[in-house]
C-alpha cells in the first residue's frame, strides 16, 4: 500500500513537483491541440470555404451580365461588343473550375472543394453554360433576321438556356452555402473546445499551486516550526522535550 508519509521531505518535494509538472504538461498539450484545431478550422472556413461562396455568386453574376449584354446587342446596340459576352461566360466557367479544381483568379486563391454535393453540381453547370453559349452563338449568327428578335422561338430557347444556368448555379450556391455552414459548425466546436481547455488548464494550474502551498504549509513549515520549538526548549535547558522520531534525511 502506498504511504506518502514514509518518504523524506526531499522525496516528497520531488513527487509533488513532478506530479504538478505532469498535470501542467498534460493540460498544456491539450491546450496546444485545441489551438491547432482552432487554427485549422479557421483556415478551412477563411481560406477554403469562404472563397467558394464568392465564386458561386460570380458564376451567376457573369451569366446574368452576358445575358443582358447579349440582349442589348440583339436589339441593335452597336456600342456593345459580343466579345464582352463571351468574356463573361468564360469568367463564369473559370470560377466554376476554381471551385472544382482550385485556381488563382485575379490574385484570389481558390482551393478545390472536397464536398461531394458541390462536386456533383459542377458538371451540370458546365453543361448549362455550354448550352447557353451555343444558343447565343446560333442566335448571334442570325443577327438582323426577323425570326431572331424578341419573342421568337430562338429568343425563347436562348432565355431557357439562361434560366437553366441560373437554376444549376443556384443549386451549386446552395451546396456551397451548406458546406460553409458545416465548416462554421466545426469552427464553433473547435472554439468551444479551446475555451474549455483553457478553463481546465487554469483550474489545473490553480489546483496545483494550491496543492504545493498546502504541502509546504502542512509538511515543510510544520516541520520547521517543530524544530524551532525543540531548539528553543533545548536552549532553555529543557532536556525533557519530546524529540520526534524521524529519519536523518528529514
Amino acid at each position: 500500500m502506498f504511504r506518502f508519509s514514509r518518504f523524506s521531505i526531499t522525496k516528497k518535494l520531488v513527487i509533488v513537483f513532478l506530479s504538478f509538472g505532469v498535470v501542467v504538461a498534460a493540460l498544456g498539450g491539450l491546450a496546444l491541440l485545441a489551438a491547432i484545431s482552432l487554427g485549422d478550422r479557421g483556415s478551412e472556413v477563411g481560406a477554403h470555404l469562404s472563397p467558394h461562396v464568392k465564386a458561386a455568386m460570380e458564376i451567376k453574376l457573369n451569366a446574368t451580365a452576358a445575358h443582358l449584354y447579349f440582349e442589348e446587342i440583339m436589339m441593335g446596340d452597336a456600342s456593345e461588343d459580343v466579345a464582352n459576352v463571351w468574356a463573361h461566360l468564360e469568367s463564369a466557367e473559370a470560377y466554376l473550375a476554381a471551385i472544382e479544381q482550385g485556381d488563382d483568379i485575379s490574385g484570389a486563391v481558390y482551393f478545390a472543394s472536397e464536398d461531394p454535393a458541390v462536386q456533383a453540381a459542377g458538371p451540370k453547370i458546365l453543361q448549362a453554360l455550354t448550352n447557353f453559349r451555343a444558343a447565343a452563338e446560333q442566335r448571334y449568327a442570325n443577327l438582323g433576321k426577323a425570326d431572331e428578335g424578341a419573342g421568337s422561338a430562338a429568343d425563347a430557347a436562348f432565355d431557357a438556356a439562361y434560366d437553366s444556368v441560373i437554376v444549376e448555379a443556384t443549386e451549386l450556391e446552395t451546396s456551397v452555402f451548406d458546406d460553409m455552414q458545416e465548416g462554421l459548425a466545426r469552427l464553433a466546436g473547435a472554439q468551444s473546445f479551446a475555451i474549455i481547455t483553457l478553463i481546465l488548464a487554469g483550474i489545473g494550474a490553480a489546483a496545483g499551486c494550491f496543492t504545493v502551498f498546502v504541502f509546504f504549509r502542512k509538511v515543510v513549515s510544520a516541520r520547521l516550526n517543530q524544530l524551532v520549538t525543540i531548539t528553543g526548549e533545548l536552549a532553555k535547558g529543557n532536556t525533557e522535550v519530546d524529540m520526534p522520531t524521524q529519519k536523518v534525511q528529514d
